[in-house]
């Protein structure tokens, strides 16, 4: 009975201060075209801000999520995803599909949970490449493209993947006392019992 109650405890104080680490690999050229996206994938919000568009969900056109409610002009500035928890690994593919030249690029920035810059980087000549973010701690990332205020245009993010890792619950001090005290009330009762 001792041992059983040892080792329930043993594994019970591994898995409460273990790590999880979830992954994600959302693939967007696969929806139909017309599909708005905001909250159906876990973990992930999907909005628009800026431009002709300020609200509204993203809809799925030119084989992926566009910055668009329509799939086509008038157009957001930004596309945005909110996060659930912290992650790293992020890579996407990006098309633009408008006249990037002339309009000043297109970047993609990274914040964290307080809203702090982790870093940017140009999506000017995108035509749907694959891009790969070495930082970790991201709660956000804003696609933009209209950097200069000129009128935005279209563009896709046709796919989207990422790890979090779910940090450890804490465990209590008073909780590793548990155990030496459970082992000083089985040797009392041993003692009674004798």
């Amino acid at each position: 009975m001792l041992k059983k109650l040892l080792l329930a405890t043993t594994i019970s104080l591994a898995f409460l201060a273990s790590t999880s680490a979830l992954s994600a690999s959302y693939d967007f050229s696969t929806l139909s075209s017309g599909t708005n996206v905001t909250n159906q994938y876990a973990g992930t919000t999907f909005s628009l801000a800026g431009g002709g568009t300020t609200s509204g969900s993203p809809t799925v056109n030119h084989g992926g999520i566009t910055n668009s409610t329509t799939g086509a002009y008038p157009t957001a500035d930004q596309l945005v995803v909110d996060f659930d928890y912290a992650v790293e690994n992020v890579s996407f593919n990006f098309n633009n599909l408008g006249n990037n030249a002339s309009f000043g690029g297109t970047i993609w920035s990274a914040y964290d949970a307080s809203n702090t810059l982790l870093g940017s980087g140009s999506l000017s000549s995108a035509s749907g490449e694959l891009f790969s973010l070495g930082l970790a701690g991201i709660t956000s990332i804003i696609w933009d493209n209209n950097l200069t205020g000129r009128s935005s245009w279209i563009f896709s993010l046709k796919s989207l993947s990422f790890d979090a890792s779910v940090t450890p619950v804490p465990v209590p001090a008073a909780l590793f006392m548990f155990v030496p005290a459970i082992l000083g009330f089985f040797g009392f009762r041993r003692k009674l019992q004798a």
